[in-house]
């Protein structure tokens, strides 16, 4: 894929001349007209020879191009996300971020990545210096002396926590001989094995199996946090945290409460330990200034996109952040300090311009403050084709005949393997299953899987980038692929007030969270209140045992006592009622596995066809429970499924690729719905995937006349309907199927 799509690039004149004016150094070049995709094909190609740092304008434009850039040349390119910047005091925070900005340093200040993107406001956000970070990745290898304590040593003063059995990055866990990390940005956790002063093997293992997944010599290990330590770099933050403690011994309630916040700050620093929001003060820690080009080479070019609209953004950054800050500092909730979190963006551009640096802009207008001799694109994009083959074929008969080089990005295997074939029949030949790595023939269309955000043209050379959007009009986006915590569901949700239901204690009322001190050891509790006077304080480790309370109604639940036995009696009621209904319901599935069902088909080419058209990416609960469905749809077996999911991750398009299966079987289905509002929506789902695909769908409620519904029903007893969508009037005895195969039930507590 690479020299399908670089090698025209890098014979093009204008890039050429960019190379030229990149090597007389110090060069400021706009680019102008090029589509964002072009900003990407450009990046990889000057990658080749220098490391690049690409500015964008937020996070979702940086995580665009970062993902084009991987598909011309994967893994050439890593995403800085902007740091999750919490000016007061939090009691929890997701770890996600914070790894990845690691990740990105660290390849960065190593070399390891070539291609560095960052939003804006994520290069604006204040890093410890450059060579301090780079200290703070220590490196072991076999055969080297060092006492294992002396590498645990190494590993806390970089962030990493001591615990039992390391299951999250950045964490080390040590036993015997025996020291296991898990590194920053790592798949695997590192077990290395001391024998008495020498360390003398390092295994890579899953962390989940704790099975071995082989040796290695080396290994280099990113910091736990971007505040690693410096020579007095700890003392200097005591200093100023003790200085401000000092100023706010005052009465008022924004002295107490910033004091207080002080006060534990303190108390970590004196003992040598660190607190989790330390990465907020990197400003108290370090003399001088450092941001993300500080951790590149000295060779670095700097691709801005839209600088004038990236000052614009910078400025807007910082002065919310200001704002916001002036509220909480007047509240005792934030330090002074912080408002050094952010660099101006007139402070990056001074570091900017001892640099070659880029300028894309859409038109010529360019501000005075970046210079240089301009470079005009001729690449444009492409229009969709809105997946009219005929259409693409139409085009693509005009790039052969024309000696274009013509690369299809079709997003996917199936996707690429069918469009293959499609082309075929209209007597295009494309070429797809070979080595995905050689040049294009003028003339040629060559098939790749990648996906790409959007396709451009270059007349000058006569090549073409078609992406899947502009073929099959629409591209796979992520969904989500993983289920919220339930302990963090929890946590989110819960406010002060609340009632709650405790699996031992029964029903209390959450009050907050409050800090207490324990043999020495500081930790957050839930705070419960019982009937009478009694409390209960739960770790927030143990969050699993509390559920919030969700009864009938508007009614006060009525609050449980603690040591009382009331709960004990109304939880085993509850497991005998339970165990009664599992006998009612062992009862009535035994009789239905003695009924033999319908076994439909196996998938068709148009089933296959229908799921390809889904817009977005599957996540693999969606793919395993619309395959156990379809399993059980093949199967005599009388399918009985449950499928439960929380919005937005995917449960309608499970029932989609259901009910269009039981439709090319030539069965009918019916979805039942509890609200008129539900089935408008299910009749919307309907009419955007069953569009192209001869599938007959109707809804019966009351936003249909008494004449409509009439005509709905007599074309659903005869046949003339595939899929009916419908509130309670499904029921009706007026209502009759004339081979109906599939009931979806929506809501069904409802």
């Amino acid at each position: 894929m690479e020299k399908a799509l670089l090698n025209p690039i890098i014979e093009w004149e204008r890039y050429r001349t960019l190379e030229k004016t990149l090597r007389e150094g110090n060069s400021a070049i706009p680019v102008i007209g090029m589509p964002q995709i072009g900003h990407a094909h450009l990046a990889v190609a000057l990658s080749k020879k220098h490391p690049l740092l690409l500015l964008a304008f937020d996070e979702l434009d940086a995580i665009r191009l970062c993902d084009d850039i991987n598909a011309f040349s994967p893994g050439v390119a890593e995403h800085l996300p902007a740091r999750d910047i919490q000016l007061r005091k939090v009691q929890a925070h997701s770890k996600d971020v914070q790894v990845k900005r690691l990740s990105a340093l660290g390849s960065a200040a190593t070399g390891k990545t070539r291609i560095i993107v960052a939003g804006i406001q994520s290069a604006m956000q204040r890093l410890s210096p450059a060579k301090y970070f780079f200290q703070a990745m220590p490196e072991f290898s076999v055969g080297q002396r060092i006492q294992m304590h002396e590498a645990a040593k190494k590993l806390a003063m970089t962030g990493y926590a001591r615990v039992d059995n390391v299951q999250d990055q950045g964490q080390f866990a040590m036993r015997g001989g025996i020291l296991d990390i898990y590194p920053t940005g790592w798949e695997y956790g590192a077990r290395l094995d001391f024998f008495d002063d020498e360390l003398y093997e390092i295994k890579l293992f899953d962390t989940d199996t704790q099975r071995s997944c082989g040796n290695t010599n080396s290994i280099r290990i990113m910091p736990a946090m971007e505040a690693v330590p410096a020579p007095k770099a700890l003392d200097r933050m005591l200093w100023y945290f003790e200085d401000q403690f000092g100023r706010n011994i005052q009465s008022s309630t924004a002295a107490r409460n910033i004091g207080m916040r002080l006060e534990e700050y303190i108390h970590f620093l004196r003992t040598g330990m660190y607190f989790d929001d330390m990465d907020n003060f990197i400003s108290c820690m370090y003399e001088g200034s450092s941001w993300a080009l500080d951790y590149m080479p000295e060779d670095t070019i700097v691709i801005m996109e839209e600088p004038s609209r990236l000052k614009e953004r910078g400025e807007s950054i910082l002065e919310d952040h200001n704002a916001k800050l002036a509220s909480l500092l007047d509240r005792g909730e934030a330090l002074p300090c912080q408002e050094d979190i952010y660099l101006s963006f007139d402070k990056l551009f001074l570091d900017i311009r001892c640099r070659n640096r880029i300028g894309f802009f859409s038109i010529e207008r360019r501000p005075a403050w970046f210079g240089g001799d301009i470079i005009k694109s001729d690449s444009k994009l492409i229009n969709s084709f809105s997946g009219s083959i005929d259409a693409l074929a139409e085009k693509l008969s005009f790039y052969k005949k024309n000696k274009w080089r013509i690369v299809l990005a079709a997003g996917s295997d199936a996707r690429a393997k069918r469009l293959q074939d499609e082309l075929n029949e209209r007597d295009i030949y494309a070429v797809y299953g070979e080595s995905q790595d050689r040049d294009v023939r003028p003339g040629e269309v060559f098939i790749s899987p990648q996906a790409f955000s959007q396709g451009c043209e270059y007349s000058d050379i006569k090549l073409t980038l078609i992406s899947d959007k502009e073929i099959f009009g629409s591209k796979k986006k992520q969904g989500p692929q993983t289920r919220p915590a339930k302990n963090m569901d929890l946590f989110t949700s819960l406010k002060p007030g609340d009632y709650i239901v405790h699996e031992s204690h029964g029903i209390g009322q959450y009050i907050g969270i409050e800090k207490l001190r324990f043999e020495n050891r500081s930790r957050d509790y839930m705070q419960i209140r019982f009937a009478g006077t009694d409390k209960l304080f739960v770790p927030t480790d143990q969050m699993d045992k509390v559920q919030k309370y969700m009864g009938a109604g508007d009614a006060v639940p009525r609050l449980s006592k603690l040591g009382g036995t009331e709960w004990a009696k109304t939880s085993q009621r509850v497991r005998e009622s339970v165990k009664q209904l599992a006998m009612d319901l062992i009862a009535l599935y035994a009789k239905r596995q003695a009924i033999k069902g319908y076994a439909f088909s196996p998938d068709m080419v148009w089933q296959k066809q229908f799921e390809e058209s889904f817009p977005y990416e599957e996540t693999p609960d969606q793919e395993q429970c619309a395959d156990e469905i379809k399993n059980d749809m093949e199967s005599t077996k009388i399918m009985d499924r449950l499928l439960c999911g929380d919005v937005g991750y995917g449960k309608t398009e499970v029932a989609m690729r259901a009910v269009f299966k039981a439709v090319l079987d030539g069965k009918q289905c019916a979805i039942l719905v509890p609200t008129t509002i539900l089935a408008q929506q299910h009749f919307n789902t309907l009419s955007s995937r069953m569009e192209g695909f001869p599938v007959r769908y109707e809804m019966l409620s009351r936003f249909r006349t008494a004449t409509e519904q009439k005509n709905i029903i007599k074309a659903l007893k005869e046949g003339n309907i595939d899929v009916i969508v419908g509130t309670h009037r499904l029921l009706n005895k007026s209502v009759a199927f004339k081979d109906l195969g599939l009931l979806i039930i929506d809501e069904e507590q409802r």
